[in-house]
């Protein structure tokens, strides 16, 4: 679920296979390949067939979905038995329960539950995007409805790795 990234790019020069995408909005058909290059995709309504792919990355995209349920319902339809769906987003090890920060009115409008928070977006750097939620512990257990055989979060914090602040979650289901 990235394709501009400096990690993105990166990744791409050891996983010969690995496919990118960015999301530039409805105007743009999911799979469409964009002049600059770059795949548009929809990852609630991804252009992959059923049972495709090995992997699903998602870095810091979930908490800037009001729905972020189907885009996790669309990583599951498209990894193949055995597939893992491996993902980083804003964590509250303290909560049990995901906080949601805003939602969308019926008429398309955002309301605010809580200070809207504005996170970097490559896309629209100048602006940022809005983060819905913070998840809690409870998503572990909506990934095992969703059908993901097992779903866990581990939490990495390494002075020698350089991985320092606050320890960093990355979430890791398997199908």
């Amino acid at each position: 679920m990235e394709q501009t990234t400096t990690f993105y790019k990166a990744l791409s020069k050891k996983y010969l296979n690995l496919v990118g995408s960015e999301y530039y909005g409805a105007e743009y058909k999911p799979g469409e390949l964009l002049e600059n290059g770059i795949r548009n995709e929809d990852c609630t309504n991804a252009s992959f067939e059923n049972e495709s792919l090995d992997g699903v990355l998602s870095f810091d995209v979930l908490e800037h979905l009001p729905q972020f349920e189907s885009a996790m319902k669309e990583a599951f339809r498209i990894l193949r038995p055995g597939g893992v769906f491996f993902w980083t987003a804003p964590f509250n090890k303290n909560a049990g329960k995901t906080s949601v920060r805003a939602t969308v009115r019926q008429d398309g409008t955002i309301q605010h539950l809580m200070d809207p928070i504005m996170h970097g977006d490559p896309i629209n750097p100048s602006e940022g995007i809005l983060c819905f939620q913070i998840f809690g512990w409870d998503i572990l257990n909506l990934l095992r409805k969703m059908g993901f055989s097992d779903a866990k979060v581990a939490i990495f914090w390494s002075k020698s790795q350089v991985i320092l602040g606050d320890p960093l979650p990355f979430f890791i289901a398997k199908k």
